[in-house]
């Protein structure tokens, strides 16, 4: 017998539930589409695509069927929840991104592998188990690779690519990986900004497709301060309008991702205007802490537990810098001593 405990989520394709069966004492995630919602021929296509791509980078599906007016797909649960809940505290810390995206890489390459686009990579769609491992989830947009999607037009909207209004390529889902390695690092409100930036005017709907097609969204300019420049690159690529540009699989983009790892994991908490920084490497006991203050972009360390005291030879002053700037010029310093 199923009980349904807590909603986790509702959209155009229908309501996921948490749900207990008392019968096996496992909690489910269960996704109920009402039929003729998404105008898919067969709305258990989603759950037969998860089923034959199934790996350790994907949630598991335990059962799909019909019963009555809806479709109901019964899953794993994740009990954290998805990449768009902690995108929404703002900037992922770097040492959480290096962990979740490499494997979300993988997982795509797996889909890949098995011919199979996702086509609506995003942080609601990347979900975190007790264990803080990360797995691909909602194959509602899912395709074999070659076939086309019986929905017509749907009033929903996946991440455009500057090629089409539908990822329809590994190209196109290799571009939104990068929107997803994009709005972790920035956080969910610069995301949200930048659409309210550019998509004004009569036609909204229209004004952010050109401006994606152009490559002005996302802004490639804006990045937090502690973003290497190894990782940027990568991440540009990926970005690139031109799709023969890009990476030619997610696992070189992955490959390229682990090659930009620095010798610190930093961090930004937002209320308290800080950037925290701790070493890559378990031996090394210091930690850092970067704020502005008085012009400056000032560093202070922590050894062994120690109480933090500034650092008088690593700062920078604004001096036509900007803060990001300033604190962006301390990292490198750090980093490089």
């Amino acid at each position: 017998m199923y009980t349904k405990l807590e909603l986790l989520g509702k959209g155009h394709f229908g309501e996921v539930w948490k749900e207990f069966d008392s019968y096996t004492d496992r909690v489910y995630a269960t996704k109920y589409i009402p039929l003729g919602r998404s105008g898919f021929q067969d709305n258990l296509d989603e759950a037969k695509l998860m089923v034959a791509s199934e790996s350790r980078y994907t949630v598991k599906v335990f059962s799909a069927s019909r019963y009555g007016d809806e479709f109901v797909i019964r899953t794993e649960y994740m009990k954290n929840g998805t990449v768009e809940s902690a995108c929404a505290a703002g900037p992922v810390p770097m040492k959480e991104f290096y962990s979740w995206f490499p494997d979300i890489c993988r997982g795509l390459a797996h889909l890949h592998g098995k011919g199979v686009l996702h086509r609506d990579i995003k942080p609601a769609n990347v979900l975190i188990d007790a264990q803080g491992d990360v797995k691909l989830g909602d194959f509602g947009l899912a395709l074999m690779e070659g076939t086309h999607p019986e929905h017509g037009s749907i009033a929903y909207t996946p991440t455009l690519t500057p090629e089409s209004d539908f990822v329809d390529s590994q190209a196109g889902d290799i571009y939104a990986l990068g929107c997803l390695a994009y709005r972790i690092l920035n956080g969910e409100d610069e995301w949200q900004r930048q659409i309210r930036s550019v998509a004004t005017g009569p036609n909204p709907g229209l004004a952010l497709r050109t401006a994606t097609k152009e490559g002005r969204f996302p802004d490639r300019r804006v990045w937090p301060p502690y973003i290497t420049a190894k990782l940027k690159r990568a991440l540009l690529k990926s970005l690139n309008v031109d799709p023969g540009k890009r990476f030619a699989s997610s696992i070189e983009l992955c490959e390229a991702v682990e090659r930009s790892i620095p010798k610190i994991y930093w961090s930004y908490d937002p209320s308290q205007g800080e950037w925290a920084g701790e070493s890559k490497d378990p031996r090394d006991k210091r930690l850092w802490k970067l704020n502005v203050a008085s012009g400056k972009a000032v560093a202070k360390r922590s050894i062994n537990g120690s109480s933090f005291r500034r650092v008088t030879n690593l700062g920078t002053s604004l001096n036509g810098l900007n803060p990001n700037e300033a604190i962006e010029a301390t990292i490198r310093a750090i980093e490089a001593a």
